[in-house]
């Protein structure tokens, strides 16, 4: 076999199996970051990252493993320069006044009841993977084992349980 069918046949395998990775890569990317753009941006970084590396990973089937793992870190690191961007923001009314403030105190409290109005609203199933990831703090892995279902499906609902959770605190008008 030749060097460029060999090529041709490397990216082709690759491009099957991205296919089917993008929808599953992204919804992990919106779950973390919650903004589809931010999203889109994060999931194609990871696909370059994985086209680069794809030489290095044992065999090809470690790719969906990943791009998995790519798309998790690359989200962390966006979040973690998001808040640094908002804390390096708001440094200099730090230094005047460490303590918040009685409209800061009031906002909080507002924005806290108004998450708890939207926990509510969840339906129970949702609710409670809510409460086992984010409150309990259990695995993907126990929450499956108490759930009698893989973890891919607890994985699938915590992400549907945020994405509606979000959605219900962003409504308020």
């Amino acid at each position: 076999m030749s060097e460029r069918s060999s090529n041709k046949q490397e990216v082709e395998s690759f491009g099957h199996i991205i296919k089917s990775l993008r929808e599953r890569v992204k919804l992990t990317a919106i779950g973390y970051l919650h903004e589809t753009e931010d999203a889109e941006d994060v999931v194609q970084e990871a696909l370059m990252r994985c086209w680069i590396a794809r030489k290095r990973l044992g065999s090809i089937d470690e790719l969906p493993a990943f791009a998995m793992r790519t798309v998790k870190n690359l989200c962390i690191d966006r979040l973690r320069r998001q808040s640094n961007r908002r804390q390096t923001s708001t440094d200099h009314l730090d230094l005047y006044d460490e303590t918040p403030t009685a409209d800061a105190k009031l906002m909080l409290q507002d924005q806290q009841a108004w998450m708890m109005k939207c926990i509510k609203q969840l339906p129970p199933s949702l609710r409670g993977v809510l409460q086992m990831k984010g409150i309990d703090g259990l695995s993907y892995q126990e929450m499956a084992t108490i759930l009698g279902t893989t973890e891919a499906a607890v994985r699938s609902k915590v992400s549907k349980a945020r994405q509606k959770l979000w959605t219900l605190y962003r409504s308020r008008k």
